[in-house]
């Protein structure tokens, strides 16, 4: 990876990167989370503007992680209390629910799958799309089963396991020949 490519895949970890410091950083309140959904959505909607408007392809799971900060800020701007008990009691459903939504339209729809990459054999990519948004499904069940536990288990640890089987199916479609 060059320093521009580096410096693209840091620019899509930003929202998240924004919302978690207002996590790591202060006692989170309910106006402290409001604000951290609304500083990052905002953030997630800049550097998705931006790269849209560079014509580069946007990582599909980051993309999904965008959705949830733009929901949750949603969510605060209606100050809908059922939405936000909701998403309070599960966090996981709705961060992979955004995944997953980016998941289907891109499978479906872009030429590029839910792996996000150009190759010659548009079969064998939306197959791996497919097996990715299985997975990603199978992520959500997760979620649920393990809403009890803290977060770490119930999203950080199926998010890391979908990127590196993102990275998995991207060295086999691109080793295939």
């Amino acid at each position: 990876m060059n320093i521009t490519g580096f410096g693209i895949a840091i620019l899509q970890w930003l929202p998240l990167f924004v919302f978690l410091s207002f996590a790591r950083f202060n006692e989170m309140s309910d106006d402290l989370w409001r604000q951290a959904f609304y500083v990052s959505s905002i953030c997630a909607l800049v550097v998705t503007a931006f790269l849209i408007y560079k014509k580069i392809i946007l990582d599909r799971l980051r993309f999904g992680i965008n959705l949830f900060l733009i929901s949750g800020a949603f969510a605060f701007l209606t100050d809908s209390e059922s939405v936000l008990r909701f998403f309070e009691a599960n966090k996981g459903v709705v961060f992979f629910s955004g995944i997953i939504a980016v998941g289907l339209l891109t499978t479906l729809f872009s030429p590029l799958g839910f792996i996000g990459i150009s190759v010659r054999d548009k079969q064998q990519l939306k197959k791996m799309s497919f097996v990715l948004l299985g997975a990603t499904i199978g992520a959500l069940i997760w979620s649920v089963f393990m809403n009890d536990y803290d977060t770490l288990v119930a999203v950080v640890v199926p998010f890391i396991a979908l990127r590196f089987l993102r990275k998995a199916l991207i060295d086999k479609l691109e080793n295939a020949h």
